[in-house]
């Protein structure tokens, strides 16, 4: 029952657009009397569509682990939590970063899409500043251009030092 409702909510969020998951919780969710106020609106749809996403990283991680390795854990008498936790889930790790720091910079990206809704983020203060400083626009469209690759440099730079940190040598 929980692989269908988890198979079931991972093709549901990953196959909706953002966009739509933003109108649907911004203006849906007010009328149905379900307000969490604005800001918190906009993050549950990005939470949503992003953890579909980290599911299926996660997934991947465990898939990539031999079958032998959950098989020498039974044998040797380990509980399924203990199986996953003590021998699973480690493994997978080392090959979850890649994914995952794939997920983190697209939702870093994605953010922007909150900007069409008002939220204060980076494209929203950036049409503050071009309403008022027009003369310095493509300055400003740089700089947040760089603001962004900064932000996904830090990112893809802390995934490759837990790359190499959790590295196994073959």
């Amino acid at each position: 029952m929980l692989r269908g409702a988890a198979i079931g909510y991972v093709t549901l969020f990953r196959n909706t657009p953002l966009l739509i998951l933003i109108i649907l919780t911004y203006y849906g969710l007010p009328q149905l009397g379900i307000d969490f106020g604005f800001m918190w609106n906009v993050s549950l749809a990005m939470g949503v569509y992003t953890a579909s996403f980290v599911t299926e990283a996660i997934r991947s991680g465990v898939n990539a682990i031999p079958l032998g390795q959950a098989e020498a854990a039974r044998s040797i008498g380990m509980p399924f939590g203990m199986t996953m936790t003590q021998v699973l889930l480690p493994q997978a790790f080392r090959y979850v970063v890649p994914p995952l720091a794939s997920v983190l910079i697209a939702l870093t990206k994605n953010t922007s899409l909150a900007a069409g809704f008002g939220v204060a983020e980076a494209t929203f203060r950036m049409r503050g500043l071009l309403n008022d400083h027009a003369t310095e626009r493509v300055a400003i469209f740089i700089g947040f251009a760089v603001g962004y690759i900064v932000i996904v440099e830090l990112i893809s730079f802390g995934a490759y030092l837990f790359e190499r940190k959790w590295a196994v040598t073959r």
